[in-house]
């Protein structure tokens, strides 16, 4: 895209190209399955987005001459193992409208699930050249870097980010309330427009919270995995038993969460 100048193609794209790799040949020959079928995905979407979305993930993909089952053009992937356990959970822009407007702030976002559970993910900014990667138990790390979330104990230090709802979307009404609170407590707020960037920057310490409702699977599945690794907390706002569902998430350390 005539926007953006990407980074080179150091160590940390092809290990991104790779596990696409793995994910087309173990999947290449078993059906796959939106997680939401990519007509209703469009109805969500204002008109100038569809087209970003469609050219992203409309594209056929073959594998020794054979089509996969995912060509309709779902948005995102699960594709199930042979075991039944573990999906693949993709999000090719997370982002999307940043992308549209010219704004260098959006991610390839890849996580698996097993059992329904995220374990694993990477996260991708192509403009920066990141790469975030996380498995459970194995830690989160940046590039080469091992992660841990910040250890800021006093919430009116804190910088928090956020989704704030648009047109058509949400509770606006509940969100005011919400970013009132926040906005009385803590130092800055910061709505960056993509949710996996903001987990992984919750990871990373560069944000010490982040929080939003209404959010899909592929937004989180990744970011959850990498929060947690690195010491922090990933849950519903609400206190529900499974923010996968919810979709309303909230996020950071341990202080933060106390707080």
């Amino acid at each position: 895209d005539n926007h953006f100048r990407t980074a080179p193609l150091d160590r940390n794209m092809p290990v991104l190209l790779a596990l696409l790799g793995v994910w087309y040949h173990n999947f290449g020959g078993v059906r796959t399955h939106a997680i939401l079928p990519y007509d209703q995905y469009l109805r969500y979407l204002p008109a100038y987005l569809q087209q970003a979305d469609m050219e992203s993930n409309g594209k056929r993909v073959t594998r020794d001459g054979r089509e996969l089952h995912h060509t309709t053009g779902p948005v995102v992937w699960g594709a199930a193992g042979t075991d039944g356990q573990h999906v693949w959970v993709v999000d090719p822009i997370d982002g999307t409208t940043n992308f549209i407007h010219g704004i260098p702030h959006f991610a390839v976002s890849i996580g698996v699930t097993r059992n329904g559970e995220p374990v694993a993910g990477v996260i991708y900014n192509p403009i920066t050249d990141e790469l975030f990667a996380a498995e459970r138990g194995g830690g989160a790390y940046l590039n080469d870097r091992r992660l841990r979330v910040s250890g800021r104990r006093d919430i009116s230090d804190a910088v928090i980010a956020c989704g704030i709802p648009h047109r058509g979307r949400g509770d606006h009404a509940e969100f005011r309330r919400e970013l009132a609170q926040v906005q009385a407590t803590t130092a800055g707020i910061r709505r960056g427009g993509t949710a996996s960037l903001d987990l992984a920057w919750v990871a990373a310490g560069r944000l010490d919270g982040y929080w939003e409702r209404g959010l899909e699977p592929w937004d989180i599945c990744a970011g959850i995995v990498m929060v947690r690794e690195a010491g922090g907390f990933a849950a519903d706002i609400d206190g529900g038993p499974d923010v996968m569902k919810t979709g309303d998430i909230m996020a950071g350390n341990e202080y933060m969460q106390s707080g």
